[in-house]
């Protein structure tokens, strides 16, 4: 992927999350690597990296800007091919995010989420994960707050334990900003889906193919 435009693509970037994730990326070093926002309408991913070069003090305004569908398979195989990493934000996932995956991998582009929505993730890794493989590529999910410190709190103790874990329980504390506690619509959206289509979501036997034999505890 040497030849490629960017190294990383925020899809999404003008919506609640992908404003915040804008953000952090424009104040860390992060940004140095070639850096493009995608979206569905220019004018919103235009008045985003104005409003974030205002908020870090940078200027986003040479950031380019790409225009690409979750319901157009050309524009979003397009975006692909363009990079290394596509980083997509727009759920809820089960509504969005399978057309993006699909173009991400099938086009040589790494794809990490912030799904929190396991039939999902895991309806994903059945799918996409052997053609994945083939392509060199990573499909990276639930790499949101609630899932990351689960993953760096369990690296570090396999790294510093000597010992022989059976098991590990993980705290989060959650600190309100000036706003108070609240959460987006989309986020709403995908606990209502979730809830609604959990019989019709099949996850056990999408499991069951995922991991045919259980891991048996020590």
């Amino acid at each position: 992927m040497a030849d490629r435009k960017y190294d990383v693509v925020l899809y999404g970037a003008s919506g609640f999350t992908g404003t915040y994730v804008l953000e952090a990326a424009a104040k860390s070093d992060f940004f140095n690597l070639k850096f493009a926002v995608a979206g569905r309408d220019k004018n919103k991913l235009e008045k985003v990296l104005h409003e974030v070069s205002d908020l870090v003090g940078k200027d986003l305004s040479k950031v380019p800007v790409i225009i690409a569908d979750s319901k157009n398979e050309k524009q979003l195989a397009e975006m692909a091919k363009s990079t290394r990493v596509v980083i997509n934000v727009v759920g809820p996932y089960r509504l969005y995010g399978e057309a993006v995956v699909k173009a991400a991998v099938e086009n040589g582009a790494s794809h990490v989420d912030i799904s929190g929505e396991p039939a999902w993730l895991e309806l994903m890794q059945m799918k996409y994960g052997d053609l994945a493989k083939q392509n060199h590529v990573y499909v990276v999910g639930a790499s949101g707050w609630d899932s990351i410190p689960c993953d760096l709190g369990t690296n570090f103790v396999k790294q510093n334990f000597k010992g022989t874990l059976c098991y590990a329980e993980t705290f989060a504390q959650v600190k309100s900003g000036e706003a108070g506690y609240s959460f987006n619509a989309g986020t709403y959206q995908t606990l209502i889906l979730g809830l609604s289509e959990m019989k019709n979501d099949n996850l056990g036997a999408v499991r069951r193919a995922i991991m045919p034999e259980k891991i048996e505890r020590p």
